[in-house]
């Protein structure tokens, strides 16, 4: 089935950012979840999964080949040194696990309600960068605060009035329109 175009050419960069249809629209505007952004959400907590256990698994192969090599070394057992390192890695990992997992329950929380949440008011935009020189782009509709990708970012025009439609308990942005 053909996806319906937006009606208006405001909405356009906007639909076609958040890869919403005039379908994915109506439906949100009655507070539901089409199939397409169930899917969405579904992908997204597979890729919260597998890369927090990626991680995980890379920090745990770490930590058994340093400890394997000072039993080879013939150490009989750690310094106290490096028993606080790995005590710091797995409180990492530890951390690591408690984001993957709310990130995880916010979405099963958000696929088993099945609710699209709305706010309405002017978009302020931000970004910010990591320590790795990363960019991470950001979208406030009053007092809701959505991470988007870039794409997202620069289909919204600061000082904008914007009806947001999103799932409420990931704050995952499904789609806009501008108002004014």
């Amino acid at each position: 089935m053909k996806k319906k175009r937006m009606p208006s050419a405001l909405n356009q960069k906007l639909a076609e950012a958040l890869d919403f249809s005039l379908e994915d629209l109506e439906l949100n505007q009655r507070g539901e979840l089409t199939d397409s952004q169930r899917s969405r959400l579904r992908s997204q907590r597979m890729k919260a999964w597998l890369g927090a256990m990626v991680l995980l698994l890379m920090v745990l192969l770490k930590v058994g080949i340093d400890y394997q090599n000072r039993f080879d070394m013939g150490a009989a057992s750690a310094s106290p040194e490096v028993q606080l390192l790995l005590i710091f890695i797995l409180l990492f990992v530890l951390a690591i696990g408690v984001f993957g997992w709310m990130i995880i329950r916010n979405t099963r929380s958000d696929l088993q309600a099945g609710e699209v949440h709305s706010v309405e008011g002017v978009a302020k935009l931000s970004e910010d960068r990591t320590r790795l020189t990363k960019k991470h782009y950001y979208v406030k509709i009053d007092s809701v605060e959505f991470r988007v990708d870039r794409d997202v970012y620069t289909a919204f025009e600061r000082g904008k009035r914007y009806r947001a439609f999103y799932a409420p308990a990931s704050k995952v942005l499904l789609s806009a329109i501008r108002l004014n």
